[in-house]
């Protein structure tokens, strides 16, 4: 039994607009001041309210995400805050206090509740100094701000360490140009020769050593030459590390001999760092493949829960209707048969059973017939084979979720009266495009760049190792252009 302010708090959240959805924070009602989170669904027939369904979200799979601290350290946390200043979500660093009774009135959510989102260096709410970035929570009904913290201590320390470095460098410097300078100081007239020999030693990267050298002629020329050889090899060997610290593991290096120390740790160092960032680059596919996997298994999951859960249901209730007789009878069988269709359709978007039992063109065929019942767009489909062979079920899948993507943006924002989806399989790779002749757009926009469905596009194409382009003018329409290759 829920309490009676609670009950209040619904009345008042919802009197307004009734008829949408709601998300309602009673945490301030929860008898033991944790967060309580609650869907206020509404129930309509004919646009009007005849019932109301009231879920209890299980935050702790909101909490479950808070909690990941991946590459945030040992003092990086993720915290919800309502407007009572109270926290929402359980503190890293108090995880056995209950999230109502922690107050959080900080500069980062006074800033997020007066819509000034942005990052900076503030106290946290145990005093200490943190850098935080904040935001208030986009959304109608919770009244929320979230922030992401970490410690100043933590957060300099590697700036710190590197200016440790650069002075212990600078030292170093120092003391090997005073050790020169006093050297050089005491040559007069035999060491000379034999400073020779020691520059030229180190411009081959070699720790030379002390040999009695018999006088020559043209010895001062001789010792400029001999720097200038050193100073061309440690340029030469300067640019080759700052190619490194750039990210170009791909940069060649000759040693200044075989011998060459520096010169031979560098180029180890380019190699190790060059597979390291190889398994870096195949571990991130690796994890966006699996999560698409996830996904699409999921697809299949909520289509066989449709199919023999609502669908049999509906089936069921439309047997039960044919025998009433009753003059809504009609009616009410009308209704039914919508709602199958309706489910059919959710279905087909969700993982189109076509593509399973015949492939990918019985698919896009489908998805184009879909298309074409709910919008005016004419779309031209064509789908031209070069050789007889089965794709496999990812190139399938990525292919129609492209043309689901695209299709969708189509409808929503492009504007447009005409598309070409045309589909080439040939023997080393499938090439599709997608063209349409809407309004187009901008893509120096950050409004366009920030989506999620274009960066979706050419993440499913590179996983597949293939390549999707996307050429847009304003006022003539857009095309996307995927090749995938097949092994």
């Amino acid at each position: 039994m829920y309490p009676e302010g609670l009950l209040k708090k619904i009345d008042s959240a919802i009197i307004i607009e009734p008829n949408r959805l709601h998300i309602i924070d009673a945490s301030t009602y929860s008898p033991d001041k944790s967060t309580l989170l609650f869907y206020y669904v509404p129930i309509l027939e004919n646009e009007q309210l005849i019932g109301i369904v009231l879920v209890q979200e299980n935050f702790q799979k909101i909490q479950n995400i808070l909690l990941e601290t991946t590459g945030m350290g040992n003092t990086g946390e993720s915290y919800l805050v309502g407007k009572d200043y109270h926290m929402r979500s359980t503190s890293r660093f108090f995880p056995d206090s209950i999230p109502g009774l922690i107050h959080v009135n900080t500069d980062a959510v006074r800033n997020s509740f007066e819509s000034q989102s942005g990052n900076g260096l503030i106290l946290d709410y145990r005093d200490v100094l943190v850098l935080s970035s904040h935001r208030k929570i986009d959304n109608k009904d919770l009244q929320w701000a979230i922030a992401s913290e970490i410690d100043e201590a933590e957060a300099m320390l590697p700036i710190y360490h590197l200016r440790n470095y650069f002075i212990g460098i600078t030292l170093f410097i120092m003391v090997l140009i005073i050790g020169i300078t006093y050297s050089l100081s005491n040559v007069i007239a035999s060491p000379i020769l034999k400073l020779k020999e020691v520059v030229l030693t180190l411009a081959q990267g070699i720790i030379p050593s002390q040999k009695s050298i018999s006088s020559s002629t043209h010895e001062i020329e001789e010792i400029g030459q001999a720097i200038l050889k050193l100073t061309e090899g440690f340029d030469r060997t300067a640019i080759f590390a700052n190619e490194i610290g750039s990210g170009n593991f791909t940069t060649k290096y000759t040693t200044l001999s075989d011998q060459d120390t520096l010169g031979n740790a560098l180029i180890r160092m380019r190699d190790e760092l060059r597979t390291f960032h190889e398994m870096e680059l195949k571990s991130a596919r690796t994890r966006a493949a699996a999560l698409l996997e996830g996904q699409e298994n999921e697809r299949r999951r909520i289509i066989k829960e449709l199919h023999d859960g609502v669908g049999q249901m509906l089936t069921a209730i439309r047997m039960h209707v044919d025998i009433i007789d009753d003059e809504r009878k009609d009616e009410i069988k009308s209704q039914i048969n919508d709602a199958i269709a309706e489910i059919k359709r959710i279905s087909y978007n969700v993982m189109p059973q076509s593509i399973i039992d015949y492939g990918l063109e019985a698919a896009l065929k489908g998805l184009c017939d879909s298309v074409k019942k709910y919008s005016p767009i004419i779309i031209d489909f064509r789908f031209i084979k070069e050789v007889e062979h089965k794709l496999d079920f990812e190139i399938s899948i990525a292919l129609f979720r492209i043309a689901q993507e695209g299709l969708n943006n189509i409808i929503k924002h492009a504007q447009a009266t005409h598309v070409d989806l045309h589909i080439l399989d040939k023997e080393d790779e499938v090439y599709f495009i997608l063209e349409d002749n809407g309004k187009g757009f901008d893509q120096t926009d950050k409004s366009h760049q920030s989506g999620s469905g274009l960066r979706n596009i050419k993440e499913r194409a590179k996983l597949l190792h293939g390549s999707a382009e996307i050429h847009t003018t304003t006022g003539i329409g857009t095309s996307i252009e995927v090749h995938i290759p097949i092994a």
